[in-house]
């Protein structure tokens, strides 16, 4: 069911004729998923490493899914697989990113795309070892990510959205008075 779910997520966002190599990315996912879980069933463990692959598979299908939707858009747009870019400690589930390392492959894979007005897309959550283990950042990961690439990019600021029903004119916490945007 969830790759019929991403199936037409993909065929909602992106158009027809641009359609198959998303697809095939899909399904390669999928297949790889799958064959890891059913490797997983078989020997009756789930180790903190494991469990770091199997939960990037989600930033690892929305990432190039949301930049080919900004490219059918017009959007000149990569994706850039995070785990490139955010290079952390092997402490899988709970990773420490390593700041001079994401700085250095940032300024590698994604300065060079933003110089030339390009959107670079990158998942969040999810990062490597230097020796391209796939870790993960856990709770507020993605949060996290933004402020890694803001922080070694030099950005003059990063904003974070999330699904909320608006926005609020200061803190709520601070201030009774806030209001909802």
């Amino acid at each position: 069911s969830l790759r019929a779910r991403h199936h037409q997520a993909a065929g909602e966002l992106i158009p027809a004729a641009q359609l198959a190599p998303m697809t095939a990315l899909i399904d390669e996912h999928f297949d790889a998923l799958d064959e890891l879980l059913r490797g997983l069933a078989a020997v009756g463990e789930v180790t903190p490493r494991t469990t770091d692959i199997v939960a990037s598979y989600g930033e690892r299908l929305s990432s190039p899914m949301v930049a080919a939707a900004f490219a059918a858009r017009g959007i000149d747009a990569a994706h850039v697989d995070a785990r490139d870019c955010i290079i952390t400690d092997a402490q899988h589930m709970k990773a420490i990113p390593q700041d001079g390392l994401i700085a250095e492959r940032l300024r590698k894979h994604v300065l060079p795309l933003a110089q030339s007005g390009k959107v670079a897309v990158l998942g969040g959550f999810i990062g490597s070892t230097p020796e391209g283990v796939t870790t993960t950042l856990g709770r507020g990961g993605s949060d996290f990510t933004a402020a890694l690439i803001g922080g070694g990019l030099h950005a003059e600021s990063i904003e974070i959205w999330t699904d909320v029903n608006g926005i609020m004119t200061t803190d709520p916490r601070i201030c009774a008075d806030a209001l909802r945007v």
